[in-house]
């Protein structure tokens, strides 16, 4: 622990502002929560001092804890943005960090990205066989993709249906129009010989009359 202060001299804190950071969460105080894991990052990561070549696995670890805090307290109050970037940065530092895939994974699942939340299940399942949690969330998202594709088909296969049953409501349509327009002339012009026919008789009646 001397070697991680000697190796970055604001750890302390660092540390500080991070465990103040888990009180709010504790408390659901999400907001002042992410508030102290952000200072608590920047003490810790960058370092505000000059480093001198590769950090220790030890401050590694510490800053990929920060993050995934962060990442997670962004998560619970409902800030997806804010809490991928973070988690992000812990997968920089720590790319086989299994904890940071997992909150990856529900960040991108919130987020509706569900085949890039499974693309992070399985990274973490490949590295981590033996965790069920992970295991298990990426069951759950498989099942979640198939659905979404299964609904995605039958809302596709219902708009064709749709699109077929305009198009035979239109050839319907104009067909019946046709048929109506014609039936309702045939009466027509049948009614105006009839009427013709009667005035013609008519005025021969009355001239046959005078005469």
């Amino acid at each position: 622990s001397s070697g991680i202060n000697a190796e970055c001299p604001l750890r302390p804190g660092g540390d500080r502002k991070r465990k103040i950071g888990n009180d709010h969460f504790a408390r659901h105080d999400f907001e002042r929560a992410s508030r102290n894991y952000t200072s608590a990052c920047k003490y810790l990561d960058p370092p505000s001092y000059e480093a001198n070549g590769e950090p220790s696995s030890e401050l590694k670890d510490l800053q990929a804890k920060t993050w995934c805090n962060l990442a997670l307290s962004e998560l619970k109050g409902g800030k997806l943005a804010g809490g991928i970037q973070a988690v992000n940065r812990a997968l920089e530092i720590e790319p086989r960090n299994t904890k940071a895939l997992y909150r990856k994974g529900k960040l991108l699942e919130q987020k509706g990205e569900l085949e890039e939340a499974e693309k992070a299940l399985k990274q973490a399942v490949s590295i981590e066989p033996g965790s069920q949690g992970c295991k298990q969330f990426l069951k759950e998202l498989s099942k979640k993709i198939a659905n979404q594709k299964k609904k995605q088909q039958q809302m596709y296969k219902k708009m064709l249906n749709l699109e077929e049953e305009e198009k035979e409501k239109k050839v319907t349509g104009f067909g019946e129009k046709e048929t109506t327009w014609l039936e309702g002339a045939i009466p027509m012009v049948a009614g105006a010989v009839t009427v013709g026919a009667l005035a013609i008789a008519a005025y021969n009646g009355f001239k046959s009359l005078q005469g």
